[in-house]
C-alpha cells in the first residue's frame, strides 16, 4: 500500500497481544512464563503467579509455604523443567524449590540444605531416571520427592558450583562448571571434561544449555550470541557452530531460545526476534530477523522469555508484554533490498550537476559520468535500501576502484567521504542486505579526476624533449670542449716533444763538430773524412725524424748503430758493440721516439768506457713484455761512482746530464705514466770492483 509516509507492506496478523486484547487488568513486571502443557504460568515480581487456562486469567492462591503475601509477591520463576510425567519442577528467586501439577503447586523446599542464601542456578530432570539435579549453592544436587543429596558419579567425584546443567534425550549430562567451562556426565554416570572445542563458552554462563533438534545442544554464551554443537557415543563434540550478529542475530546477547512444530529455532534477543531454519543438505542455518516484520515493536526485550505450549505456538513474555505468537501463520522470506545512490556531494557540498555534466539520470538527478578537475578531488556519497520489513536492520558494504580491491566491512552508514582522491578513472560501488540475509545487487557511480596539466602526456611529451635537447646540447658542448682540450694538449705534447728534440739536436750536433775539429787539429785527414761521411748519414737520419714523433725500432737501431760508429772514431776507442733483439720482435713493425737511446749509449761511451783502460764492451739487447719494449744498455766502464767524480772536472758533464733529463721527459710523457721509465743497476766483478753500469729503458707499446 502507498502511503504519505512511503510504502507499506499488509501481512496477514500472526500473533495476539493478551495484555491488549485479553486481560482486563494486565500482568506487570512479568519475568518468566511456562508452559504447563495445557495451561500457561505466568510469574510476576509484582504479584506472585498466574495461570492463564482457555484465554481466561487467574490469580493463584497465595500458598500455605509462604511466610507472608509479601514474599509470594516478589516471588519469581528463575528456572523450569518437566519430568516426563505432566509435571514441572520450578526454582525460584526466593530459594523454593517447588513442582506444579494439574496447576496445583507443592513446595520440596525442604529436601534441600543450603549452606548459603545463593538463589540456585538451573534445574534438570533426568529423561531416564527421573531424578531432579539442581545447580544450587556451590555443588549439584539431584534426588527425587522423597529425598535430595549432593551429587557423587561413579568415582565418587563431585562438581564445585556448577552454574547451568542438561540432560539429552539420550541421557548425557552437559553441565558449565563456574571458571571451569562444560563437563559431561556419561551414561555410565562418570563426570568427564569436554574436549577444547568447547572451550569457546563463556565458563560464567548461567542459566540454561538447551536441546534442539538434530541432536543439537544450545547455548547462550553470554554476550558472545550462540553455540551449537553435537555430543556422539564416545563423549567427543562435532559440527562446533557458532551464531552472532555477524552471521544475522539481531543481537549477540541472547535470552531465550525455542523450537515451533516446524522444527525452527525462535531466538529471544535484546534487540530483537529472530528464527533460524535448518538447512540439511549444507548443515547450516538461515537466519531471519522477524520482530519488525510480525509488528512486534517493543520498546525493550529486557528479560525476554518464551514458551511453547502444546499447539506449537510461541509465548513471549517481557517486563510489561505477552505475547502468543502463531508460527503456522508465518512464511518467511529472505527480503533482499534494492540499492540506490540519492546524492552526490561535489567537496561535500550540494551541488546543481546541470553545470558539471553532459547529462543527468535517475530520479536523484546524478551526474553521468562526470569529469572533475584536480582541485576537485573530494566527493560525498549518499545511498539507501529499500526495505518493506526492517530499514533499521540494513547493512552496506561499498568499494572504490581501483583503489580497493575488497568491500568494505558491513556497516549501517549510509554516507561514505572520498577525501583527496588523486586523479584517475574511479567507480564508486555500493550494496546492501538485511542483516542475516544475501547481499543486494551492487549499485555504482563511475566518474574522472582529471591530471593537472603538468602530468598530461604531452606536457611530459614536452618536458622529455627539452630534457633531451638539453642533455645534447650539453654532451656536445661537452664533447667539443673536451675535443679541444685534447688537440690543445695534443698539440702542447707535440711542441714540447718538438722543444725536447730541438734541444737534443743541437746537443748532439754540438759533440760530434768538436769531433771532427778535434781530428782535423789532430792532422788525421782520413779519419775525419771517415767520420765526416758517417756523420753526414747520421745527420741525415737525425734531420729526417726531426717532424715525426715515432720511427719504426729498426730505424731507431740503424741511427744508433752509426751514432755508435761515429763515437768510436770520434774517441779512437777499440769498441765490441753487440746487439740483441727478441726473435719474436718484429723491429719494422714496433714504434719509439726518434733518439731514444742515444743520450744513454753517449753516456755509456764518454763516461764509463772512454776512460776504461783495456778491453771496451758495449751489449745492446731489445725484449718486449705484454705492454713495454724493454732495452737493457751494458757496458764494462768505470762504474757510476768513479764517473762521478770527473763530473766537476769537465764542464761537458753539463750536458750529458741535460741529455739524460731530456730524454726521461719525454719517456715519461710517451709513456703516459707516472712510474721512472729507466732504471740502472751498477755491474761489480768478483772482488767486488766496479765492473760497469746496466740501464734498463721502458717504451710503451704503440697499439
Amino acid at each position: 500500500m502507498l502511503s504519505y509516509e512511503g510504502l507499506l507492506k499488509i501481512q496477514p496478523k500472526s500473533f495476539t497481544d493478551y495484555q491488549v486484547e485479553m486481560f482486563k487488568e494486565p500482568v506487570r513486571q512479568i519475568r518468566n512464563v511456562v508452559s504447563l502443557y495445557n495451561d500457561l504460568l505466568i510469574s510476576s515480581s509484582l504479584s506472585g503467579f498466574h495461570i492463564l487456562h482457555n484465554n481466561s486469567l487467574k490469580s493463584t492462591p497465595l500458598p500455605s509455604f509462604y511466610t507472608d503475601s509479601f514474599q509470594y509477591n516478589h516471588d519469581m520463576i528463575d528456572g523450569y523443567a518437566d519430568d516426563y510425567e505432566n509435571g514441572t519442577w520450578i526454582m525460584t528467586r526466593m530459594l523454593k524449590l517447588l513442582y506444579v501439577h494439574q496447576n496445583h503447586l507443592y513446595d520440596y523446599t525442604g529436601l534441600i540444605h543450603r549452606k548459603t542464601r545463593e538463589p540456585s542456578y538451573d534445574i534438570a530432570v533426568h529423561p531416564i531416571t527421573g531424578k531432579i539435579f539442581l545447580c544450587s549453592d556451590s555443588a549439584l544436587i539431584t534426588g527425587d520427592k522423597n529425598k535430595m543429596e549432593v551429587y557423587h558419579d561413579a568415582d565418587g567425584k563431585t562438581f564445585d558450583k556448577p552454574i547451568s546443567i542438561l540432560f539429552t534425550e539420550e541421557g548425557v549430562g552437559i553441565v558449565n562448571v563456574f571458571f571451569k567451562g562444560i563437563y559431561f556426565i556419561t551414561r555410565e554416570n562418570k563426570i568427564v571434561k569436554a574436549p577444547p572445542e568447547l572451550d569457546i563458552i563463556d565458563e560464567r554462563v548461567s542459566g540454561w544449555i538447551y536441546q534442539g533438534i538434530k541432536g543439537l545442544i544450545w547455548i547462550r554464551n553470554s554476550g558472545r550470541g550462540l553455540v551449537c554443537f553435537r555430543v556422539n557415543d564416545s563423549y567427543q563434540v562435532t559440527d562446533v557452530q557458532q551464531f552472532t550478529t555477524a552471521e544475522g542475530l539481531p543481537s549477540n546477547d541472547v535470552l531465550d531460545i525455542a523450537t515451533d512444530k516446524q522444527q525452527r529455532l525462535w531466538v529471544c534477543s535484546s534487540n530483537g526476534l529472530a528464527i533460524m531454519t535448518y538447512k540439511s543438505k549444507q548443515d547450516t542455518w538461515d537466519i531471519y530477523n522477524v520482530s519488525k516484520q510480525l509488528g512486534l515493536n517493543f520498546d525493550s526485550l529486557v528479560d525476554g522469555r518464551m514458551a511453547v505450549d502444546t499447539l506449537g505456538h510461541i509465548w513471549l513474555s517481557t517486563i510489561d508484554n505477552l505475547v502468543r505468537i502463531y508460527p503456522e501463520k508465518i512464511h518467511l522470506q529472505k527480503e533482499i533490498p534494492r540499492i540506490v545512490i540519492e546524492k552526490v556531494l561535489l567537496d561535500m557540498k550540494e551541488t546543481n550537476w546541470d553545470n558539471y555534466a553532459d547529462s543527468v539520470y535517475s530520479y536523484f538527478r546524478l551526474p553521468y559520468k562526470p569529469v572533475f578537475n584536480y582541485q576537485q578531488n573530494s566527493l560525498g556519497i549518499q545511498f539507501n535500501g529499500t526495505n518493506l520489513s526492517d530499514a533499521s536492520a540494513q547493512e552496506y558494504s561499498y568499494m572504490l576502484e581501483p583503489l580497493d580491491t575488497a568491500w568494505s566491512p558491513a556497516s549501517q552508514n549510509n554516507f561514505v567521504s572520498l577525501l583527496k582522491l588523486v586523479p584517475g578513472n574511479y567507480v564508486f560501488k555500493v550494496k546492501a542486505k538485511v542483516r542475516g540475509n544475501e547481499w543486494s545487487e551492487p549499485t555504482s557511480f563511475t566518474f574522472s579526476i582529471e591530471r593537472p596539466f603538468w602530468e598530461k602526456w604531452w606536457f611530459r611529451l614536452l618536458l622529455i624533449a627539452l630534457a633531451s635537447w638539453l642533455v645534447i646540447y650539453i654532451y656536445r658542448r661537452r664533447i667539443k670542449a673536451v675535443q679541444q682540450e685534447v688537440n690543445v694538449q695534443n698539440q702542447l705534447n707535440e711542441l714540447e716533444i718538438k722543444a725536447l728534440k730541438a734541444q737534443m739536436n743541437p746537443h748532439f750536433i754540438y759533440n760530434a763538430l768538436n769531433s771532427i775539429q778535434s781530428l782535423i787539429v789532430d792532422e788525421k785527414k782520413s779519419e775525419a773524412i771517415n767520420y765526416v761521411g758517417t756523420f753526414s748519414r747520421l745527420l741525415r737520419r737525425v734531420l729526417e725524424h726531426t717532424n715525426s714523433n715515432v720511427v719504426t725500432l729498426e730505424k731507431e737501431l740503424e741511427t744508433l748503430r752509426l751514432y755508435i760508429q761515429l763515437e768510436s772514431l770520434r774517441l779512437n776507442m777499440d769498441l765490441e758493440y753487440n746487439l740483441v733483439i727478441d726473435e719474436e720482435l718484429m723491429t719494422e713493425n714496433e714504434k719509439v721516439p726518434p733518439l731514444i737511446l742515444q743520450p744513454f749509449v753517449e753516456n755509456a761511451l764518454w763516461h764509463g768506457l772512454s776512460r776504461k783502460k783495456g778491453e771496451k764492451k758495449l751489449d745492446v739487447s731489445v725484449a718486449q713484455n705484454q705492454d713495454y719494449l724493454v732495452f737493457v744498455i751494458n757496458d764494462n766502464g768505470i762504474g757510476r761512482s768513479k764517473a762521478a767524480a770527473f763530473k766537476k772536472e769537465s764542464s761537458s758533464e753539463i750536458y750529458a746530464s741535460r741529455g739524460i733529463e731530456i730524454t726521461i721527459k719525454r719517456l715519461i710523457e710517451f709513456n703516459r705514466s707516472k712510474n721512472s721509465p729507466v732504471e740502472y743497476h751498477d755491474l761489480f766483478d768478483s772482488n767486488e770492483d766496479a765492473a760497469g753500469t746496466q740501464v734498463s729503458i721502458y717504451i710503451k707499446k704503440v697499439v
